[in-house]
């Protein structure tokens, strides 16, 4: 007979069946990792399209991406693929099989003020509020997050530790920080609805915001159901796959890979490829990478 060794309320009991349920489906048609991110920038949609502005630089490639090109204006002396401007080899990477998004039912709210540091554990929250110049840490005890809102102002820092991370919706302001806590793995699934509306975008949409930019491109793992867009100078290490489409703003200085169903580079955006840390990424089981459970469902005790 199985010892109970931790009191588990029937919210926690709730997110672990869920976790689960996700996983197991998620894992008996997972594609690999490496198929989902074959190039640089990539597309699962047959008709996947990338369009690629003036003093764009796309590095690590060949010169072929599975995506479409759908416009170029690099020129002959500074291309886009860097020996030669890039083509669309007619091929199409894997998709994730993305589950229902799993919500916060939590009535919890916390609020960090101007210029405060706070400490949160990992589990579920409605509301999160972090003001100007504030520092939110939120540590590491072994179980998913759901957070409803996650609300980040200018000039602020957000430490996440090992995990995974369901947030609705999450927005940033100028400066924001986003820190990878030393060489842990992260993965962040935002759904993201704005308010007043029925559209779905995950805005990232401010300048100089920062996600893991002094760490390594397999600890972070950003996986949004919708739109993604990143403001002026963003600066962004780790793996995207967006379900609808993305846009790096003039300036933007990415490492990793992306895919989504369209994708826009804005002028002087970079992106560099890393295909060897994409197997050491935490996708969550969204595809094969490990034979190691997500840290969604890691330290449980029944």
């Amino acid at each position: 007979m199985m010892k109970i060794t931790k009191k588990i309320s029937l919210q926690k009991l709730k997110e672990i069946a869920l976790s689960l349920l996700f996983f197991a489906s998620t894992n008996a048609i997972a594609a690999s990792c490496l198929d989902v991110f074959p190039t640089v920038l990539s597309s699962s949609e047959k008709k996947g399209k990338v369009e690629i502005e003036r003093e764009v630089d796309v590095n690590g490639t060949n010169g072929s991406l599975d995506i479409e090109i759908n416009k170029d204006e690099t020129t002959s002396i500074n291309p886009s693929c860097i020996t030669q401007k890039c083509i669309g080899s007619n091929k199409r990477a894997e998709a994730f099989s993305l589950p229902r998004f799993q919500t916060s039912s939590s009535t919890i709210n916390s609020e960090v003020n101007n210029g405060d540091t706070l400490s949160l554990p990992q589990g579920s929250y409605k509301n999160i509020k972090v003001e100007y110049q504030a520092t939110l840490r939120f540590t590491q005890n072994n179980e998913a997050s759901f957070i409803k809102n996650l609300s980040v102002d200018s000039e602020t820092t957000v430490i996440f530790e090992e995990g995974v991370y369901w947030i609705e919706t999450f927005t940033i302001g100028y400066r924001t920080n986003i820190i990878i806590e030393g060489n842990e793995k992260v993965t962040l699934i935002i759904e993201n609805r704005p308010k007043n509306s029925d559209k779905y975008s995950l805005e990232f949409d401010q300048s100089e915001v920062s996600f893991n930019a002094g760490g390594t491109t397999d600890q972070l793992v950003l996986i949004a159901y919708e739109d993604v867009n990143f403001g002026y100078k963003a600066n962004f290490k780790g793996f995207i796959y967006a379900d609808k489409n993305v846009e790096l703003k003039n300036e933007n200085v990415f490492e990793g890979a992306i895919n989504g169903d369209s994708i826009k580079l804005k002028y002087q955006a970079a992106i560099t490829y890393a295909p060897d840390s994409i197997e050491s990424a935490n996708f969550n089981g969204f595809c094969t990478a490990s034979a190691n459970l997500p840290a969604a469902l890691a330290g449980y005790q029944f």
